[in-house]
């Protein structure tokens, strides 16, 4: 019956979208507790980034950029954790924010202080070597997205698109961004704040 009421609203109403019907709830499994079974030797680590296949883990922590590589022994998890690098963590840098990897594991976005003249923080990109398997000299992803709104988590959707966190001293702006191809840069396309900052005052749009 169900079936013969929507054949029928269809054709009288016209189509009908996915969008009319309520969401599905979703259905998420226990959360695992990772920096035990990590072991890091620091007090913090932040912005955790998974590799594809789930079994390799980047995350920034102490003093750089570190990979942690599970490794499953007589039914044990275990996992070897390296620091990256030189060309990922150069000497006298300050500690990077965030470093989170695309979905193919090619390409690595990480803040670091410094880069635009300002004295804040920049978004840089490193490239995964195929040849050398090891990652590349980070290079500064313009300033089409490197801003005095303090940039700190890029997010790729795809090549030419991106989510990226913005602090603007306490009050965190969501912003999707697209690569013009045109200008050879990246633009804002859309953005979004908090309804409310940390201190419970109304925000303010770019």
């Amino acid at each position: 019956m169900k079936n013969i009421i929507l054949i029928l609203l269809t054709f009288v109403c016209g189509e009908i979208f996915s969008q009319d019907w309520p969401i599905a709830p979703e259905v998420w499994s226990e959360p695992i507790l990772l920096d035990s079974a990590l072991n890091v030797p620091f007090d913090w680590f932040d912005s955790p980034s998974f590799a594809k296949s789930m079994d390799t883990l980047y995350f920034t922590g102490g003093n750089g950029v570190f990979r942690a590589v599970k490794n499953i022994i007589n039914g044990k998890t275990t996992w070897y954790v390296t620091r990256l690098n030189d060309k990922v963590n150069p000497p006298g840098q300050m500690p990077p924010i965030s470093c989170p990897i695309s979905r193919d594991g090619k390409r690595m976005y990480i803040s670091y202080y410094g880069g635009s003249g300002y004295g804040g923080r920049d978004i840089w990109r490193s490239d995964w070597n195929d040849t050398i398997k090891d990652w590349g000299t980070p290079v500064n992803i313009g300033p089409g997205i490197n801003t005095p709104r303090g940039e700190v988590f890029f997010y790729e959707l795809s090549r030419d698109s991106a989510y990226v966190l913005a602090n603007h001293t306490g009050l965190v702006t969501m912003y999707l961004y697209t690569f013009d191809n045109q200008k050879n840069d990246w633009a804002v396309a859309d953005s979004f704040t908090n309804v409310y900052d940390e201190f419970g005052r109304r925000p303010f749009r770019d």
